[in-house]
């Protein structure tokens, strides 16, 4: 039986765009959203205060909320996900060294990860675990309704060889989310982005 020219077409076209795009998961398209000069105190509770944050970003089903501190930035990082949240920081493609931050709740308690990949497909084992220092400070979490809030703040530069420096303006990020609470297993979703600080 002859297959129509159309869905010839069609099929070939989506074989060519998984092709070059990789996994079909991956997102980078982004909106950026800046709000006023953040009007409310920064605190690290597990809740996204209305003007807490600079600036909203959405990265598929990522929304990174970040504002500037002296020299700390601080962030909010929610998803519609109960396994793990990734924020890759300065990857020079895929996961070649980044500094990959990660974040789980487990029954209740949010657990952060400072991570560094050498390779562009990992593995990205902790800092701590090759002689650097865990750099992310004051971390809280919860959930609700099925969406994960993580906040923390992290030094612009923290002196660690397996950190990244942020800095103001543009800063080239990864991102991933995972379904399950096992920090090694394969992501749901991931991306690229621009992170701004201001």
């Amino acid at each position: 039986m002859k297959l129509p020219a159309c869905k010839i077409l069609a099929a070939s076209l989506l074989s060519f765009s998984l092709f070059i795009g990789g996994c079909s998961n991956s997102k980078p398209a982004q909106s950026l959203s800046k709000s006023q000069a953040p009007e409310v105190s920064w605190q690290s509770d597990g809740s996204i205060t209305p003007k807490e944050y600079s600036h909203q970003q959405v990265l598929g089903d990522l929304v990174v909320y970040s504002r500037l501190a002296g020299d700390h930035a601080c962030f909010g990082l929610q998803a519609p996900t109960k396994g793990w949240i990734a924020l890759g920081l300065g990857s020079e493609g895929k996961m070649k060294n980044a500094d990959i931050l990660i974040f789980t709740l487990r029954n209740g308690k949010v657990e952060g990860e400072d991570s560094f990949s050498s390779s562009p497909s990992g593995p990205h084992p902790a800092d701590l675990s090759q002689g650097g220092t865990n750099d992310i400070l004051e971390l809280t979490g919860s959930e609700k309704d099925g969406v994960m809030t993580v906040e923390f703040k992290r030094k612009l530069r923290t002196g660690d060889p397996y950190d990244k420096d942020l800095h103001p303006g543009n800063n080239t990020i990864i991102w991933a989310l995972g379904s399950n609470f096992k920090i090694a297993s394969r992501h749901l979703q991931q991306g690229t982005g621009t992170l701004v600080l201001e």
